[in-house]
């Protein structure tokens, strides 16, 4: 991922420039939620958890959504309970007709197995991420204001 800040003044640029070094390179992890994509372009509801342990794979069986709805739409992220990686949807979903489960085709491959029950969280996922390079440059030009580009990589 890759912010690109607005031009800002030195007022402005100070704080961020600030929490960028207390993060000492890469070695320091924070959680991001990136503010474009807050929300997901399907239209989930319901209470839906993860339906059933012991899954593996690219697919994650759920169930609690509400009755024949499009939940996701493929580029939508989920996060399940107790998991730190978050997961892209590779497919639209749709709830089943009568019983409000789903199977939701993501990638890549499950870390770990979410437990049966698991929270899922479907709107400002927050991914956990460092800073991809020790390195962090900003401009500065003749009308005083600091351009700032960051790039960020999820961790686990």
């Amino acid at each position: 991922m890759k912010a690109t800040f607005p031009p800002m003044t030195r007022a402005q640029f100070a704080p961020i420039y600030a929490f960028v070094m207390k993060q000492r390179g890469r070695y320091e992890s924070f959680t991001l939620i990136p503010p474009v994509l807050n929300a997901g372009l399907g239209s989930p509801a319901g209470t839906p958890l993860v339906k059933d342990a012991s899954q593996t794979g690219r697919s994650v069986t759920t169930d609690g959504w509400t009755n024949d709805i499009q939940i996701f739409k493929a580029g939508d992220f989920v996060k399940f309970a107790n998991h730190d990686k978050v997961y892209t949807i590779i497919a639209d979903v749709s709830s089943h007709a009568t019983e409000g489960t789903a199977t939701i085709q993501i990638e890549p491959a499950l870390v770990t197995s979410p437990a049966n029950d698991s929270a899922i969280t479907y709107t400002s996922v927050p991914f956990t991420v460092a800073l991809r390079s020790g390195v962090q440059e900003f401009d500065t030009g003749t009308s005083g204001l600091f351009s700032f580009e960051i790039d960020f990589e999820e961790v686990l």
